[in-house]
């Protein structure tokens, strides 16, 4: 018998956000639900993953990076927070970004 420690994989959450941002917005998943990437219209491409801070870190915050590198670190998002919660936080973080 499997158990679910999690609701829900961090793909899911680029698909929530991906229409908090628009129509014209896409979200893909990354490989087993690992990452999800949100793309703009003009193609830029926002990867939103778990920061690896190495081993023994028992908080890995959720983070979102462009294409070009810039990457925000989100601590204030727990595990504890909705999916709906944690989309909005990364959809105001990628307008912030643009």
């Amino acid at each position: 018998m499997r158990s679910h420690e999690f609701g829900f994989h961090v793909s899911d959450i680029a698909h929530t956000a991906g229409p908090l941002l628009g129509d014209d917005w896409r979200a893909e998943s990354g490989a087993w639900g690992t990452c999800g990437f949100l793309l703009a219209p003009d193609d830029e491409e926002y990867t939103i993953g778990v920061l690896d801070l190495g081993p023994g870190c028992v908080d890995r915050p959720l983070c979102v990076q462009d294409a070009h590198g810039d990457r925000r670190v989100l601590p204030e998002l727990t595990i504890a927070d909705t999916l709906d919660e944690i989309a909005h936080v990364i959809a105001r973080t990628v307008r912030d970004m643009r």
